[in-house]
């Protein structure tokens, strides 16, 4: 996947989202999908991180689903973290169902689990919206 990281920094946004739905009519796995749809994110905004988390079967969880820019120790601890009113940005836009935005994840009460993590690896702010689906 080295490769897919170079090509999809080197395209414009049209021909990575022309790449990405070629990947999906091609039946690619998802978890490359995904991936793709990070790193083209990612290079689009160098600034920001781009991850995407998918829900367990139950739907109480979140999985990871690609995150090609965090750290993978970071990925890995929040792997299977609770949805739920006070669990992060990620948890807590999937438990209302609506886009949530932390702008200092040092105060903000959300993050009391995944604080010292994320400030240790320099993560400062987050966004997230829920993509909803049947």
């Amino acid at each position: 996947m080295n490769t897919c990281s170079t090509s999809f920094h080197s395209k414009t946004f049209s021909e990575s989202q022309r790449d990405i739905l070629g990947m999906i009519a091609t039946d690619h796995h998802l978890n490359e999908i995904l991936r793709a749809i990070c790193l083209m994110l990612d290079a689009q905004v160098p600034e920001t991180i781009c991850s995407i988390l998918l829900t367990d079967a139950e739907g109480k969880r979140l999985l990871s689903g690609a995150a090609p820019g965090l750290p993978a120790e970071y990925s890995q601890a929040i792997h299977g973290m609770a949805i739920g009113p006070q669990e992060g940005t990620c948890g807590t836009a999937a438990f209302r169902r609506e886009l949530v935005v932390t702008e200092d994840i040092a105060r903000d009460p959300s993050w009391a689990r995944f604080r010292n993590l994320a400030l240790g690896h320099n993560l400062r702010s987050c966004w997230s919206v829920p993509l909803l689906s049947h």
